[in-house]
């Protein structure tokens, strides 16, 4: 009788022998899987987990069609991946509210926030809002157009349509080796993220965010391609490498978000409630600190 559980997305095992063709539907199709399984945990419960799972499959979706279309200039393929950016941006206030309330209660208000003077009312009125969120959420996954964009994705996965968008003289890269292409995909983004984080920490929050765009385009392609080459000792340590390097990069954005979210939160003038947001956004303040501190370190290891 339990609730279903949010879902990680699947470990993607891919045979050495795989080709190009095998390649994109095995990560289309791992993307889709994770994206699916997470609703019936929507549904049924109120986990953050569920939202946030939900999120990263489109984002993991959108990132992999993204790297597919320099070979593949197909409409149907950029369809897909802007009604996926639509469903996440849907999801995004309640995972937003989520993210607010879990950092409150890991940081600045983790001795309790009956604890803390004016957390109180400040996190109920995140909690109302994440309410309201959450009915938001569970109609988008209940929509007839999220079923039916699982549908399509489906249906371009059954029928390949991705074979339609090669060039006659191009349709050898179909039976080209999967491996060897997903190399020169890697090379690649990893030489986007070293181009953006050249002249790193002293870069504005503009840059740092395409940076970490870049960083998180690299990690979902290590996790989608990473199995061609049978090096997973490796491979954790450098994907735990680059997540590192995201959450700090993502300081700066998560203060600047903390303080518009604080804003719209449409609190009284009470002195209490304004001084729990006040003690509230100086930590996210001080955690870009902290993380500005470690970044050259973490920057250096990457490289």
């Amino acid at each position: 009788n339990e609730a279903p559980r949010p879902r990680k997305s699947r470990s993607l095992k891919i045979v050495q022998a795989a080709t190009f063709d095998d390649l994109i539907a095995s990560v289309i199709a791992n993307a889709l899987e994770h994206f699916a399984a997470n609703w019936a945990s929507l549904r049924e419960s109120d986990a953050p987990e569920s939202v946030h799972q939900l999120r990263v499959a489109l984002r993991r979706l959108r990132s992999a069609l993204g790297v597919f279309r320099k070979n593949l200039q197909l409409p149907e393929l950029e369809d897909i991946r802007s009604e996926a950016r639509r469903i996440a941006s849907a999801l995004g206030p309640a995972r937003e509210c989520d993210a607010f309330y879990a950092n409150a209660l890991a940081g600045p208000f983790r001795e309790g926030f009956d604890q803390q003077r004016g957390a109180s009312p400040l996190l109920d009125a995140v909690e109302a809002r994440r309410r309201d969120s959450y009915t938001v959420a569970r109609r988008v996954i209940d929509d007839p157009k999220t079923s039916l964009f699982v549908l399509d994705v489906q249906s371009f996965l059954a029928r390949r349509a991705w074979r339609t968008a090669l060039a006659p003289e191009k349709l050898g890269l179909l039976t080209s080796d999967a491996k060897s292409y997903a190399a020169e995909v890697l090379g690649r983004l990893r030489r986007r993220a070293l181009k953006r984080g050249k002249h790193l920490p002293d870069i504005p929050d503009e840059e740092r965010h395409e940076l970490r765009i870049a960083l998180k385009n690299l990690r979902y392609a290590v996790e989608f391609f990473g199995s061609l080459f049978d090096r997973s000792k490796e491979l954790r340590s450098y994907l735990k490498s680059v997540a590192d390097l995201q959450e700090d990069l993502g300081a700066h954005n998560d203060a600047a978000t903390a303080k518009v979210f604080v804003e719209t939160l449409g609190l009284p003038p009470d002195g209490d409630v304004q001084y729990a947001s006040g003690y509230l956004l100086g930590w996210y303040r001080h955690a870009t600190l902290v993380a500005d501190s470690h970044l050259a370190k973490k920057w250096k290891d990457f490289k």
